[in-house]
């Protein structure tokens, strides 16, 4: 399982996007945290593992390597840009 988290530096709310190899797909899902929230990288991954674990996904990308961890990351930073741009996340 991978995890990635925006940066503190960054104004506003923050993104957790937690990601899963299952049979070379890449199942993505996303938790982010309002203006008005206190950011918690514990509870942000909580609720991104739950989203995917009930398949509430952002992205399923297949045909990914087992060695995917840099493929990962840049997934996450351009799922993150998406998520922080749009103001209601949808399936």
């Amino acid at each position: 399982m991978f995890f990635y988290h925006t940066k503190s530096t960054q104004k506003g709310p923050r993104v957790t996007v937690v990601g899963e190899l299952v049979d070379h797909v890449l199942k993505i899902a996303v938790a982010r945290c309002s203006n008005n929230d206190s950011f918690s990288k514990a509870r942000g991954r909580e609720l991104a593992k739950e989203r995917l674990a009930n398949n509430t996904l952002i992205a399923s990308i297949p045909n990914i390597p087992e060695d995917c961890g840099k493929k990962f990351l840049l997934i996450a930073k351009s799922v993150s840009t998406k998520v922080l741009e749009t103001k209601k996340i949808s399936k």
